[in-house]
């Protein structure tokens, strides 16, 4: 009786384990799902900022009888950190700016940013090469683009539009979606 008892607790053991093991991948199935919906909705967030910056930029160039040869500035640069103001106000945790190839990053805003009571409106050093790449990337094809970086703790979402005269391509990007 007593190697019956034993057989049947193993049993239950066994059992228990296998219920457990299902469960953890169930649980980490529906998480995967639940990061893969929200960088989704974010990926969507980022493209409509990056389009609607580019609207209102080339709504900006249309306003000047000849389009200036730069936008390198210092007028230039606080008009357009002003539209990147208006616009991404609007789109919680988004930042963005505006990139040309010959003058580098021309204005920069991030007006949601939790750290404090003045907008931010540094590039991250961080991210700057992998912005500039990508908006590089949208100059050569003459296309917007999109690309995702994954880590361990985040993924890190950047849009580029080409804008006007294709100087100064716009972006938008997501910095912390967690995994």
């Amino acid at each position: 009786m007593t190697s019956s008892l034993r057989a049947s607790l193993l049993g239950l053991w066994l059992l228990i384990v296998v219920i457990c093991v299902a469960l953890a991948f169930l649980l980490m199935s529906i998480f995967r799902l639940g990061v893969g919906a929200q960088i989704g909705h974010v990926q969507t967030q980022v493209e409509s900022a990056a389009s609607l910056t580019a609207q209102r930029f080339n709504a900006y160039e249309a306003s000047f009888p000849q389009t200036p040869s730069s936008f390198a500035t210092d007028e230039h640069r606080r008009e357009l950190t002003l539209i990147l103001q208006l616009v991404l106000a609007d789109f919680k945790e988004v930042e963005g700016g505006f990139w040309s190839a010959p003058d580098g990053f021309l204005a920069y805003a991030y007006p949601s940013y939790a750290g404090g009571g003045v907008p931010k409106k540094d590039v991250p050093e961080a991210e700057a090469a992998r912005i500039a790449a990508v908006a590089q990337a949208a100059l050569n094809s003459g296309s917007a683009q999109t690309q995702s970086f994954p880590s361990e703790t985040e993924t890190l979402i950047l849009r580029a539009e080409p804008v006007g005269a294709g100087d100064a391509p716009t972006f938008a990007r997501r910095q912390r979606i967690k995994n």
